[in-house]
């Protein structure tokens, strides 16, 4: 009800905006005789359509995209005016993830690229699965669900795994625009029906994606509406009662003026995991419900106005996929005292508003404005000696307005804009445990901790990125954010300190934890680097990044202390490296990086052993300390090819040490041991044949070298996860308005872990080989 409120609250202010706010444009669209070949060009149309199959939108696309579309179709363009033959030439790729669309090849940062039509050709399922096509990048099942992605060893839930909800994220996941937080990356944000992209900015994006963005940032791009009726139907099935529907309908309102779209999925599936504690099964089903509505308005009374209006919501309970020892049985026991695992499920609602005026040439005015709640429950099953009942409601808000500027032949291109966010969140905790199950009776159950956490924080910055061409072939590149933090926590309520003091017979002794923290921080994030065009077609660079994550101050229970955490800096020196070759049907690009790391964030475990007896019965309490020095270099290479029309080609490495130079812990000295998550390199290539008769056929492989598992300090070599290796295939046929897809995932039945627990007691398993079949309409 609360989301169906805010929509109805702000049809009325969306309305008054759309009057009075300006908007977005883009170039102007191509020529007639770039949009439509003559008659005798056919056979080479035919060759040249396969790599625009991923431009959804390019019959009739909105004002706004008109420039994606440009670069997009500007290398086989380019090539045109070459003598040689042009069919064979790559798509090229937009991107929009530093808050100005432009060509890849124009980019310094280390950016991963996921398309569309690689997610349908690829059968790839969620987020995750994406992720872990990137170099340098993963997104391990880990902490029985509770796991974050990784870049560059870097986790988005940082060192800190979540444990103070102050703790800002390291790596930002921003959904058209809303920024999501950490429950909603972790439950929320998977999926990936109608999504037109996907990219991964590795390394700091503090400058331009605000507070949450030291390690790199996530951008999700879902189709914009268009000005043509189009309705698309998909399902699928598979091994592990794999079941998935989606349908997307678009529709003119007025052709050339607004236009709605609207889509839809659910997907379901298992992992073949069994439980000892039949009550448990349930955490073996993975369900995801997503629906979504994007409302186009593009007035031709307001020239240069575009504004797009998203709503939706994803009801997300993914499945657990821990497994006690041996692992490859693949079962879960947690019949022991001290064993208990809880169910998580998320609720996300996103609402955006992106406004924008172009009031010159070159020159727009952008307005996003964006708000996202999420809700999680967590319970325990029937019968757990330890039960939870918890509620975590998130509710962030965003205010984006910036200035675009494209480059009109005076070499000056960039953004520049002010932002404001607000951060909140609500923890309601009661967790409890059943002293009758194991006392005959003797004692009553007890709650364990009853506590409400408010967290907040506030920001505000100016930021800016521009770039300038001078001299022909060089750009420099300045900006970077001037921002004020102000992180604020409030907890009230009681934890069991001990059940028998002071004696067996007055009752427990409960503690309170009752305190109101404020912490202000006030920091400028530069941005500085070099670009030099080698040819028209080899660009080298070299940049320098500072990223940041907010500090705050948390209470230590058990020492009854004020514990301050420091800010967290990175500073990222990268060298890039962009070119085409072959006439545009080879790309091969590079990024070197070396990262220089202060007071990273840790968290440590206490236990509370609340009946004061040493039985083991109790609950880790987590506190944060600050690791002095660390640092991390390595690079990512990744290389597109198409060597005939019908055949597309891709590979990617990614290469990483990372070491802790100066890092003493409370009993321990972790000085020369490597980050959890971080495997030595990462490998992936793949590959699509697509016939003109409609036959296609591919394949797909990732290995990843091993690491130490997540919060793994100590580099343990219980804890290290062995490398592995998976492989997936796919064949079909295309029709007109139809495409009948055989898929096989992991089709070699790697057997592997992602995670393995304390003392190796419990490991995450990855999915067991997959077959299945998908049909998709398009009308």
């Amino acid at each position: 009800m609360r989301c169906v409120r805010f929509a109805l609250a702000a049809a009325p202010a969306m309305a008054f905006i759309l009057a009075a706010v300006p908007s977005y444009a883009q170039d102007p669209p191509p020529s007639a005789a770039q949009q439509a070949a003559p008659p005798a060009e056919t056979p080479a149309t035919d060759t040249v359509a396969l790599p625009q199959l991923d431009v959804e939108t390019e019959a009739a696309p909105a004002k706004r995209n008109k420039q994606k579309q440009a670069i997009k179709s500007n290398a086989t363009q380019a090539a045109a005016a070459s003598p040689a033959p042009v069919e064979t030439a790559l798509p090229g790729i937009a991107v929009e993830g530093e808050k100005l669309v432009r060509s890849f090849q124009a980019t310094t940062t280390s950016i991963g690229i996921v398309t569309g039509q690689q997610i349908r050709e690829e059968q790839i399922q969620d987020l995750q699965e994406a992720l872990n096509t990137q170099a340098n990048v993963s997104a391990p099942e880990g902490s029985r669900g509770n796991s974050g992605i990784v870049i560059r060893g870097l986790n988005s839930e940082g060192l800190t795994q979540n444990q103070n909800p102050s703790a800002a994220p390291l790596i930002s996941v921003v959904i058209d625009g809303a920024t999501q937080n950490p429950e909603a990356t972790r439950r929320g944000a998977r999926g990936l029906w109608d999504v037109e992209q996907v990219e991964v900015l590795r390394g700091p994006q503090s400058a331009l994606q605000a507070r949450n963005s030291l390690a790199g940032a996530v951008f999700i791009k879902t189709h914009d509406p268009t000005y043509k009726w189009e309705a698309i139907v998909e399902g699928t099935a598979g091994d592990f009662d794999l079941k998935s529907g989606g349908f997307v309908f678009n529709a003119p309102i007025v052709v050339g003026q607004s236009a709605l779209r609207i889509s839809g999925q659910s997907y379901q599936r298992d992992h073949g995991i069994t439980y000892t504690n039949p009550e448990n099964d349930k955490l073996d089903d993975d369900v995801l419900r997503t629906i979504r509505g994007k409302l186009l308005l593009e007035p031709d009374a307001i020239p240069g106005l575009s504004a797009l209006f998203t709503i939706s919501r994803v009801d997300d309970t993914p499945a657990v996929t821990s497994v006690s020892p041996p692992f490859f049985d693949r079962v879960l026991d947690v019949s022991g005292l001290t064993d208990f695992v809880d169910f998580r499920s998320t609720l996300t609602n996103n609402f955006i508003s992106d406004i924008g005026y172009s009031f010159a040439p070159g020159m727009t005015l952008r307005s996003v404005t964006a708000y996202a709640d999420t809700e999680t429950d967590i319970g325990s099953a029937a019968g757990s000696l330890y039960a939870r009942d918890v509620t975590r409601v998130g509710g962030d808000f965003t205010q984006d307005l910036r200035l675009e500027i494209e480059s009109r032949g005076n070499g000056l291109s960039g953004v520049v804009g002010l932002f404001y966010g607000s951060f909140k969140s609500k923890n309601d905790t009661l967790d409890s445990f059943d002293y009758a199950a194991v006392s005959g009776g003797f004692l009553p159950a007890l709650p364990v901790q009853d506590l409400i956490l408010d967290a907040k924080t506030e920001s505000m910055a100016a930021y800016a990125d521009l770039h300038y061409r001078f001299w022909d072939k060089f750009v420099v590149i300045g900006g970077g954010r001037l921002l004020r933090d102000e992180v604020s926590s409030t907890t009230t309520g009681q934890v069991l300190f001990n059940a028998f003091a002071p004696s067996i017979f007055l009752g427990p002794d409960y503690r309170p934890l009752d305190g109101s923290f404020s912490n202000e921080f006030t920091e400028a994030l530069p941005r500085l680097g070099l670009t030099y065009d080698l040819t028209d077609d080899q660009t080298i660079g070299a940049t320098y990044n500072k990223g940041y994550r907010n500090g705050f101050t948390e209470h230590r229970l058990l020492t009854d202390q004020f514990n301050t955490v420091k800010p967290e800096y990175l500073d990222a020196y990268e060298v890039s490296y962009r070119s085409t070759w072959l006439n545009k049907t080879l790309s091969l690009n590079g990024n070197a990086f070396y990262y220089d790391y202060k007071d990273q964030q840790v968290a440590f475990d206490e236990e509370l052993d609340f009946t004061g007896a040493g039985t083991g019965l109790g609950f880790p309490l987590s506190y944060i300390l600050n690791a002095e020095n660390s640092h991390a270099y390595g690079a990512e290479i990744e290389t597109r090819w198409r060597p005939v029309a019908p055949l597309q080609l891709y590979a990617s490495l990614g290469l990483m040490r990372t070491e802790f130079d100066n890092f003493v812990g409370p009993t321990e000295n972790y000085s020369g041991n490597e980050f959890p998550d971080a495997p030595a390199y990462t490998v992936a290539a793949g590959g699509m044949y697509q016939d003109r008769s409609g036959w296609f056929a591919g394949a797909n492989m990732r290995h990843t070298d091993g690491y130490y598992s997540g919060g793994d300090l100590q580099n343990s070599p219980l804890r290290f996860v062995d490398g592995y290796t998976t492989v997936d295939v796919r064949t079909g046929w295309e029709w007109e308005h139809y495409t009948l897809t055989v898929f096989a995932k992991n089709v070699f039945d790697a057997q592997y872990v992602t995670a393995l627990g304390f003392n190796a007691d419990e490991a995450t398993v990855g999915d067991e080989r997959l077959v299945g079949v998908t049909v998709r309409g398009r009308f």
